[in-house]
């Protein structure tokens, strides 16, 4: 029965959804996809245009087949309960028929767990501009992706179901995304797509160069042909800038200019769990990441601890990294191998976790410099004991079972933030394990 209501309820949004895009005929849709950073860039997008524009973007990461039409409708999810279901229903219904709102631009972030899935969002809304930032080792276990080329091959639809004389905005710093490459003369010629390059390498169409970062944020120089300009934007970790490139670029097109997208990212504030400075207890500074985690990035955020200075201790917390498949316990022994040489003390949540710690300490890690706890509560309890003035502590996970917001939430010096600073603080999430 809950199957057949489902199918319903997908199927009216999606009808509502045609029906909105059909009025709004104007509008341009922008996709974003990649394994990491989608949300950020989406945000940041978000934060740029709509200095200038009218712009409707994803709330949190409504990023699948129900979240992309509740984005455009402008509705809410009903969760398990049918009387929020109509009441969304009939709000998305009044937005898709009656709405005098104007819309210049809907930012959709199209998120992936399984082969099909971009297909599926792709056939409710065909994107003028698409971004495709990265392959990573995300969704990897039974039932979703076999392989990173699955991962890319599906995530590429996004590029190839462009609209005509459609934009296609790519990481060619990636091996496997800068591969559309070899079928942009295709695209080109039967479509008329535009391919914007972008990355560190300066062959790309738009790079950065000079690449720092500090506890006040990032700064690179941007250059895309005959255009230069600075940017500084407050989050941490250089391996933001592939989050930013593609936000230029989009801005680019959309008509702005380089320093008015500058100005606007001076004042971005990155979504809770991605790489966010609080305040600590006893005096302590945390870097919470734990919105999410997977390797690349989790070695990113390693590499950004140890080039922060002014640390008394570097203390990273960690938490399993879910969705990797068979390859996991390899994946996890490469960033204990990587924390040995970036942290002081180690603390670990959850069994895959407690793999990374056990290679740290195969590493170089003092055994007694790492701890092993079931839970992020548990966990936290310790570190109450543990954290001493100018601590620096990077805390990186994954959600599912792993939950180290609240980790974060014990630690903070000002706990009555938390519904502002941390991800996952809905009610939804609090009955969550």
């Amino acid at each position: 029965m809950k199957k057949i209501l489902r199918n319903i309820v997908y199927r009216a949004l999606v009808f509502l959804t045609k029906v909105r895009l059909k009025r709004l005929k104007h509008a341009k849709i922008i996709g974003v996809t990649g394994s990491a950073g989608k949300t950020t860039t989406k945000d940041a997008l978000k934060k740029v245009l709509e200095a200038h524009f009218s712009v409707i973007a994803n709330k949190k990461s409504y990023n699948t087949e129900f979240g992309l039409p509740l984005t455009i409708l402008e509705a809410d999810a009903g969760f398990s309960s049918p009387i929020l279901w109509m009441i969304n229903i009939l709000k998305a219904k009044y937005n898709a028929y009656f709405s005098r709102k104007k819309v210049d631009f809907f930012i959709l972030e199209m998120g992936v767990d399984k082969v099909g899935d971009m297909r599926d969002l792709t056939a409710i809304v065909q994107p003028d501009i698409a971004i495709f930032s990265n392959v990573k080792p995300v969704h990897l276990n039974p039932g979703q992706f076999k392989n990173l080329d699955e991962v890319y091959e599906e995530k590429s639809i996004i590029v190839k179901n462009l609209k005509k004389n459609g934009v296609a905005i790519i990481n060619v710093d990636d091996d496997r995304v800068k591969k559309l490459y070899e079928i942009q003369g295709k695209l080109h010629d039967e479509k008329g797509i535009k391919f914007i390059g972008f990355g560190l390498n300066k062959e790309a169409k738009l790079h950065a160069e000079d690449v720092k970062t500090t506890l006040s944020g990032i700064s690179f120089t941007a250059v895309y042909g005959n255009l230069r300009a600075k940017f500084e934007v407050p989050i941490l970790g250089e391996q933001h800038v592939y989050c930013f490139l593609p936000v230029i670029a989009c801005a680019l097109e959309c008509g702005l200019y380089m320093n008015d997208i500058a100005e606007s990212l001076k004042y971005f504030c990155p979504p809770p769990g991605r790489m966010n400075l609080i305040e600590g207890i006893n005096g302590s500074v945390i870097i919470d990441s734990s919105y999410n985690a997977s390797p690349e990035a989790t070695i990113a955020a390693l590499n950004t601890m140890k080039d922060l200075a002014g640390a008394k201790r570097k203390i990273f917390v960690f938490g399993n990294m879910n969705e990797l498949g068979e390859a996991s316990p390899e994946y996890h022994k490469e960033v204990g191998a990587h924390a040995a040489k970036t942290a002081d003390i180690m603390l670990c949540v959850g069994e895959f976790a407690k793999i990374a710690g056990e290679e740290a300490t195969q590493n170089g890690l003092d055994k007694s410099k790492v701890g092993f706890f079931s839970s992020a509560l548990v966990a936290a309890e310790f570190a109450k004991d543990l954290i001493k003035k100018e601590d620096i502590l990077l805390v990186k996970g994954s959600q599912n079972k792993v939950r180290l917001e609240r980790f974060v939430k014990a630690l903070m010096a000002h706990p009555e933030k938390a519904d502002e600073l941390l991800c996952r603080q809905e009610k939804t999430w609090q009955k969550i394990g």
